[in-house]
This record gives C-alpha cells, structure tokens and sequence, in this order.
C-alpha cells in the first residue's frame, strides 16, 4: 500500500502531479492516475507528502514538466510530463565547499549526472520560491534546470 500511495503522489506532483518500485531506469509501466484524482493527505503541500513518504528531496522544473525525488536508497526522476520513470540506486554526492552536490548515476543503460546547489531558485512558470536549484544531464543528452527543496537537514560542507 505504501508503494501505491507513493506512485499517487509522484505522479500527482508531476502534473500539479511514478514510482520507486519499478525496475532501476526502467520503463514507467501504467500511465499514473491524472492530479484531479490525489490520494489522501492531498491538502498538503508536495514537501510534506513526500516528507511523509520518507523522501530527502523534492524537485521539478517545466518544458517538459519533470519531477525529481530522493530516498535514502533511489533517486526517481520522471521526465516528459510522466512519459519516462527512471529509478536509480542512491549514492553518496561529492560535496562541493560551495554546498553544491554532485551524482553521478548509472542503471540500465541509463546516465543521470545531477548537481542540487543551495541558491535559490524561482520556478520559471509560476514564479514560487525554493531554497535550492537543481540541474541534470539525462544520458548526456539533455540538459534541464529546476528547483527543489531539501526536505532533510543536509551537512554542511567542511
């Protein structure tokens, strides 16, 4: 049941809306129920569903609409409006002095290379505020840019 509430959420936020439990870079299965159809708890905010869920991160960015989240296990990152859900094993990120952090993350035949710094950031769309803006390169094609929320405490650089 958790795994079901979670695929809702995901794609609930990814179009103003899946899931961990698919294969690693693995096809997205199903289309996702459409955001006029958010399991419970849907009043509150992204942050607070997905802290909920016990996810690290958040983060989105628009044309196309991509979402990206972070367990202390996988990174998700679905693209193209839910076209593609992509699961990767986490890793620990190089830690820039600046705050800034790095992965680089492969899972079948798939490349995400990924960089959260903590500057803010505006969502080019509707012009909401984050604490942190969010870049990755996606099988060293495309490159897109974001915003996020950490929705843990992270180190600080040393």
């Amino acid at each position: 049941m958790p795994r079901l509430t979670l695929a809702l959420l995901l794609a609930a936020a990814c179009t103003r809306g899946g899931t961990p439990s698919r294969p690693l870079a693995g096809p997205a299965g199903p289309q996702a129920p459409s955001a006029g159809r958010t399991p419970e708890g849907a009043a509150k905010s992204r942050e607070d569903r997905f802290r909920a869920l016990g996810a690290t991160f958040v983060g989105s960015g628009n044309e196309p609409g991509w979402l990206l989240a972070m367990w202390p296990d996988s990174v998700v990152l679905i693209t193209d409006y839910g076209t593609d859900t992509l699961r990767f094993a986490a890793v620990d990120p190089e830690v820039l002095p600046t705050g800034r952090r790095l992965w680089d993350l492969v899972a079948g035949g798939r490349s995400l290379s990924l960089a959260i710094s903590p500057d803010p950031c505006r969502d080019d769309m509707s012009g909401a505020a984050f604490p942190a803006t969010v870049q990755y390169v996606l099988d060293r094609l495309n490159t897109r840019r974001g915003c996020g929320t950490p929705l843990v405490e992270w180190p600080t650089p040393q």
